[in-house]
């Protein structure tokens, strides 16, 4: 299994945010810093016990395009899964296993995602002729 595994991932979060039950997505905050609190003082983050909702998700992704200055209204939650579909197949991944890690029942919702790039850079014909 590699680094990026999400399941070991996943194994990770839980143990780090001390989750046995409940929901795994949780909000995550920075607790305002008390009043009596030392001048070295450093913040925590605090994970709540109620699920993220429905648009958390795109929030974050459309907020830290904007910080790294892309487009807001161009990014969802479904960026990541383009994301991550176009890192398989850079690094060429067999699009069978790119229809089953984006749980695709055929290939036509697959390449929505795909990014073709340069059709002739790497071409199965390429050194042929």
């Amino acid at each position: 299994m590699s680094t990026l595994c999400p399941i070991r991932a996943l194994a990770r979060w839980q143990k780090a945010a001390g989750i046995v039950s409940g929901p795994v997505f949780r909000r995550i905050w920075v607790p305002p810093r008390p009043k009596n609190a030392p001048a070295n003082w450093t913040p925590s983050y605090a994970v709540g016990w109620q699920a993220i909702d429905p648009r958390t998700v795109a929030r974050i992704v459309q907020a830290r395009g904007a910080a790294a200055g892309f487009d807001p209204a161009r990014l969802g939650g479904h960026s990541l899964k383009r994301g991550a579909l176009n890192t398989a197949k850079d690094l060429q991944v067999h699009p069978a296993r790119l229809k089953q890690l984006g749980r695709h029942k055929s290939y036509t919702p697959l390449a929505a995602y795909i990014e073709e790039g340069d059709p002739f850079a790497d071409n199965a014909l390429n050194g042929v002729l």
